[in-house]
């Protein structure tokens, strides 16, 4: 009996380690065959066709919680010029700590006005470790754009940015530094 359950055990280990890396491996060539970055979304919009059944996978792994996914799909439907589907997929991909996907988001609701919105995904970006998105929060909170004008928090913001190597985030800590 305690050989038939290790052996299940040990089949089953199997299935959750070659299923990932499946996943991974699916989802990687749709990374690489569509070219889903920044630079083709302004240059080649319709570049990238995924086949019905394929939308239906990654929307599957997407639920699954595999963050690049759902990144995928967000970029996908950016491409199609589906703005808000897209970034319904930006912001679940965002859920599951992937900061090109928060970014996204942030700059989604930023572009629409949507202060508030927007900085709570900046937040998380910058937390995740994007520089962008901890120099843009800062503003935000050093404008009372959609949250508290703080200038505290700016400076938290912008000081972290600058540790990162952001220049004008620099000057920007420097300038808030000096008016105290």
């Amino acid at each position: 009996m305690k050989n038939l359950l290790i052996k299940h055990l040990l089949v089953f280990a199997f299935m959750v380690v070659t299923s990932t890396v499946y996943a991974d491996a699916y989802i990687d060539s749709f990374a690489r065959v569509c070219n889903l970055f920044a630079d083709s979304v302004s240059n080649n919009r319709r570049s990238c066709r995924i086949p019905y059944n394929d939308i239906e996978k990654l929307d599957k792994l997407c639920d699954s919680k595999v963050n690049k996914a759902c990144w995928i799909l967000g970029n996908y439907y950016k491409l199609q010029f589906y703005e808000n589907q897209s970034n319904e997929y930006y912001e679940k991909a965002c859920n599951l700590n992937h900061v090109e996907s928060c970014e996204w988001a942030a700059n989604y609701f930023h572009d629409r006005g949507e202060y508030s919105s927007s900085a709570k995904f900046f937040e998380k970006a910058c937390n995740l470790g994007a520089t962008g998105s901890c120099q843009m929060l800062a503003g935000q909170y050093q404008y009372g754009a959609g949250v508290d004008k703080d200038l505290g928090k700016a400076k938290k913001y912008y000081a972290k940015s600058c540790d990162a190597g952001d220049s004008p985030s620099c000057i920007s800590y420097i300038t808030l530094t000096e008016k105290d």
